[in-house]
C-alpha cells in the first residue's frame, strides 16, 4: 500500500535518532529488507544533521521538514530546512588523499552512495532521496511438525504487511484438518508488525470456533513487548518453552 506523510522536527541535533527511529517504524510497514533499512536510515540521519547544523545552524526555533512518499518499488525522502543553502554542484570528494583525515564532509558523500538517486533543490535547501526496492521484505520460514497429539508451527524470519498471507496459508491447512491443538514457537521471529498481529488474532478466532486451541512460545523480549504493549498477551496464551506450553493444553 502507497504511503505519503510528511514530519518536522526542531532543529536540535539530539532529536534526530529519536525522530528517525519513529519515521523507520512507518517505513518498515512496507516490509523492507534489513539492508534496505539501513540504506535508509544511514541517508535520513545524515540529510537531517546537516539541515539542522549547517541549514539551520542549530538554532531550535527553526524547523527541518521530511516528506516521505513510498510508490510500487521505490521510496522518496524529502528533506528541507529554510537556510541560507550551499553550492551542492561543487563539494570536494572526501575519498581523495587530501580529504581523508578531514573531520567532516562525508555525510552528502554517504547518501550519494547508498541511495539510488540525490538531488538537491531551492539553492540546496532541500534534498531529495530515492531508494529502489526490492519487492518483499525479510522472509518468514514456516516449518509445520507433529508434537504428540498437538501441530507445531516453527517461525522464523519476519512477519510483517508482505509475508503475513503466508502465515495465514499454513493455518488454513491446519484449520481444514480439523487439527485441536496448535502450537506457534515464535523463537526465530526477530519483528512483527500490527499485520502481522492482526493474521494472528484471525487465526486464534477461527481455531477457536472449531474448538481448538492455540498456543503461543518462545517469544524474544522484543517481539514479547509488542504482545504486551497491545495488551494481546491477555488475548493469547504464552509460555516460555515448547513444554511448558504443550503440558497446559
Amino acid at each position: 500500500m502507497p504511503m505519503k506523510f510528511s514530519q518536522k522536527l526542531p532543529a536540535r541535533l539530539e532529536l534526530i535518532p529519536g525522530f528517525t527511529r519513529a519515521l523507520l517504524e512507518k517505513v518498515r510497514q512496507l516490509g523492507l529488507k534489513k539492508e534496505e533499512l539501513f540504506d535508509i536510515k544511514l541517508c535520513l540521519e545524515e540529510a537531517l544533521i546537516n539541515a539542522v547544523k549547517h541549514g539551520c545552524k542549530l538554532n531550535p526555533a527553526h524547523e527541518v521538514e521530511v516528506d516521505v512518499e513510498s510508490a510500487p518499488g521505490r521510496l522518496a525522502i524529502t528533506v528541507k530546512d529554510k537556510g541560507e543553502g550551499f553550492d551542492f554542484k561543487n563539494i570536494p570528494s572526501p575519498a581523495k588523499d587530501e580529504h581523508l583525515g578531514k573531520l567532516s564532509g562525508r555525510g552528502i558523500y554517504l547518501i550519494r552512495s547508498h541511495m539510488d538517486e540525490v538531488d538537491f533543490f531551492d539553492c540546496g535547501r532541500g534534498i531529495k532521496m530515492v531508494k529502489f526496492l526490492k519487492t518483499g521484505g525479510e522472509l518468514v520460514q514456516i516449518k509445520e511438525e507433529k508434537l504428540n497429539d498437538a501441530v507445531l508451527c516453527i517461525l522464523e524470519g519476519e512477519i510483517n504487511l508482505s509475508n503475513s498471507p503466508e502465515l495465514r496459508k499454513i493455518f488454513d491447512g491446519i484449520i481444514k484438518r480439523n487439527e485441536k491443538k496448535v502450537m506457534v514457537d515464535f523463537q526465530g521471529v526477530s519483528y512483527i508488525d500490527s499485520s502481522g498481529l492482526a493474521t494472528l488474532i484471525e487465526m486464534s478466532q477461527r481455531i477457536k470456533k472449531t474448538g481448538g486451541s492455540l498456543r503461543f512460545c518462545g517469544l524474544e523480549q522484543k517481539i514479547k513487548n509488542i504482545f504486551e504493549v497491545t495488551k494481546l498477551n491477555k488475548l493469547f496464551e504464552i509460555y516460555g518453552s515448547r513444554e511448558e506450553a504443550l503440558k497446559n493444553f
